[in-house]
């Protein structure tokens, strides 16, 4: 359910699939490939596509890297998203 003023009218209800593969690649090192898909049939009718490809590598026991490569389809716009995160961990 999505509900906001640039729908129209101000919501769209949708059913959707998703599926993935996670590889652990090495001891330090797994990536998560991810593919989504959402049909919103009730109200705005559109559809909404999500493809996903994340890296987390361990660098010490409370360190992590985190790089996200993903691509989003909405409304017939394209986004593309380069995210690199440090995570600590306490």
């Amino acid at each position: 359910l999505n509900i906001g003023g640039d729908l129209q009218p101000d919501y769209a209800l949708g059913i959707g699939l998703s599926a993935g593969l996670l590889k652990q690649v090495s001891p330090r090192w797994k990536w998560h490939l991810q593919a989504r898909k959402i049909y919103f049939e009730i109200g705005d009718d559109h559809r909404w596509t999500r493809l996903s490809f994340d890296h987390n590598i361990r660098i010490r026991r409370n360190h992590s890297l985190h790089l996200t490569l993903s691509l989003e389809k909405a409304f017939g716009d394209t986004a593309t998203e380069i995210g690199l995160n440090w995570y600590i961990f306490f």
